[in-house]
């Protein structure tokens, strides 16, 4: 018994002929010959009548990678008894492959889930891969890995990539069968996403003062899809004339503000989210409070949260005016 070529590749056809040789003269023998890989049956095929002999011929392209002892039996007939050939020791090497990588969406913009998809193929043979491992860099960082479920496509989807430029490749691992391979690397370019700010205020009544605890709420949001909680940056309210108040952490796409007011008066107030590398800068809706004895209350020119104010401002009989050391007694009416 011979093979057709050895060492093979996983998945390339290999062929495998046994020769049932007669005397000169005699019968060609007839039957079946069984092909063996070790102790398991691989294939059997009958024999096709030669001039002084018969052949049996069996092709394969599934022995897995490895050190293979093939041989043949031949069964027998009226006329001849069986018998067994020499073990062929075949050797079949993982076959190569090639890795191509893809992106679903490129641009994107920060925030946004990417897929990525990689193709494996083998570079000969009938036998694609279809399982094993991908990875999925970003330059030198592992983005993460993902499997080749039954397909030659592995597929894995990411929305963390920061804004900018990103190198990114799928690295085929090793397996029994096929070889490793790395894909070219495609640039994923992740724009900054941009922001809606809102402000809002609620005014907290504490009688029988005039003090008020004023609440202001800033929310942050992408001002596209997708839709996420911000978790970066900071946010500084103003005053309408452009005078700083306070500069806040954004945390779960908020942030607030406590302030007491005692000050007879209306004043405007805004915000600014001051942007990071992957989101821009933004500028809230004004708000403005007027703050008084006997009223208090918050206004927004465009509100997007709606203010609250608790229980009305305390009623008073008597307001007392200092002047210069001079108390002047206001009555009621």
């Amino acid at each position: 018994m011979s093979a057709s070529v050895n060492p093979s590749a996983y998945g390339t056809p290999l062929t495998f002929t046994a020769i049932v040789a007669a005397a000169a003269g005699a019968t060609i023998p007839a039957g079946t010959v069984v092909f063996w890989d070790g102790g398991n049956a691989i294939g059997s095929r009958s024999i096709i009548p030669g001039a002084n002999s018969g052949t049996a011929i069996l092709t394969i392209a599934s022995l897995g990678a490895g050190v293979h002892q093939v041989w043949a039996t031949y069964s027998g007939d009226p006329n001849y008894k069986g018998s067994d050939s020499v073990v062929d020791v075949q050797t079949v090497n993982p076959v190569a492959t090639t890795t191509t990588l893809s992106s679903a969406l490129n641009p994107s913009m920060y925030g946004q889930s990417v897929t990525l998809t990689a193709t494996v193929q083998a570079t000969g043979g009938t036998i694609q891969p279809t399982s094993g491992t991908v990875q999925f860099w970003d330059g030198t960082a592992l983005l993460g890995s993902a499997s080749l479920a039954n397909s030659n496509q592995a597929s894995f989807s990411i929305s963390a990539l920061a804004a900018g430029s990103h190198s990114l490749t799928a690295v085929l691992l090793a397996s029994a069968n096929f070889q490793a391979s790395t894909s070219g690397s495609i640039t994923q370019q992740v724009v900054k996403n941009q922001t809606v700010v809102q402000l809002g205020c609620a005014i907290q009544s504490a009688p029988p003062r005039v003090h008020r605890q004023v609440v202001f709420t800033i929310l942050v949001h992408p001002a596209g899809a997708p839709a996420y909680l911000v978790t970066e940056g900071t946010v500084t309210i103003y005053r309408a004339c452009g005078q700083l108040v306070a500069t806040l952490p954004v945390r779960n796409g908020q942030a607030s503000f406590n302030r007491y007011l005692c000050q007879v008066w209306q004043k405007g107030f805004y915000a600014v989210y001051n942007g990071t590398a992957n989101l821009g800068r933004a500028w809230s809706n004004m708000v403005r409070v007027t703050m008084s004895p006997v009223i208090a209350g918050a206004q927004s020119t465009r509100p997007a949260i709606v203010p609250k104010v608790t229980a009305a401002a305390p009623k008073a009989t008597l307001a007392l005016a200092l002047h210069a050391n001079r108390v002047a007694v206001l009555r009621k009416g």
